[in-house]
């Protein structure tokens, strides 16, 4: 077998070499493009109480560190556990996550409500936001008055002023609704996911993802 591919590649001309190494590299360069593009997960959800009263809910998304190795999850059968997460490998930053711009739309209809805010360490609040291999970013989403089950997207009072502006009700929400979160970055990559909003039996909100419930 040894033999056999010796004389293969000394049986090769130099224009073929020369061929073969160019595609190889080309292939090269290709896959560390591909597996060094940003990735955004949702990564859970929190709440607070702003200055002027009212409650808040935001998502926090992370920029995925890039893993090269064998990964197995762990396996549960009826609660049993078969065998535990097993890892072995290498983790990489991956490429930032570049002006990522956040939009939220009613699931049923499609219909675009609202460009959503990043907060920002300093109390700075941005329309887009870039964010760094294996970091986070908090992104606003609802806020409601704390004697009210009326909720409606956050955007601040002013350029100076992060507290909730109030808008009028005929644009606030009630009760249990759907929402599609998309994220645009770094030009042609997209992050969707469904946003629930909850009214519990105990009257309460709840803003629930795939991975998160957060109560407001």
């Amino acid at each position: 077998m040894l033999d056999y591919i010796k004389n293969f590649i000394f049986g090769l001309d130099p224009t073929s070499f020369v061929i073969g190494a160019i595609i190889s590299g080309l292939i090269g360069l290709w896959l560390d493009f591909l597996i060094k593009q940003p990735k955004l997960i949702l990564s859970g959800s929190g709440s607070g109480i702003s200055p002027n009263n009212t409650k808040g809910v935001t998502l926090t998304l992370h920029n995925k560190v890039g893993w090269f190795g064998l990964m197995v999850y762990e396996t549960r059968i009826f609660g049993l556990r078969l065998h535990p997460e097993f890892r072995k490998g290498l983790t990489f930053d991956k490429q930032p996550a570049r002006d990522c711009t956040a939009l939220l739309f009613l699931k049923e209809t499609g219909e675009n409500v609202g460009h959503l805010k990043w907060s920002i360490p300093g109390n700075r609040i941005e329309d887009t936001v870039t964010i760094e291999s294996g970091k986070g970013a908090n992104l606003k989403l609802f806020c409601r008055k704390a004697d009210e089950d009326r909720y409606f997207i956050y955007q601040p009072s002013s350029r100076d002023d992060n507290a909730p502006l109030i808008p009028d009700q005929k644009i606030q929400f009630t009760g249990s609704q759907d929402f599609t979160l998309r994220v645009y970055y770094s030009h042609s990559r997209k992050l969707e996911e469904t946003i629930t909003i909850r009214r519990k039996y105990n009257g309460l909100l709840y803003l629930e993802t795939k991975g998160s419930s957060s109560l407001f």
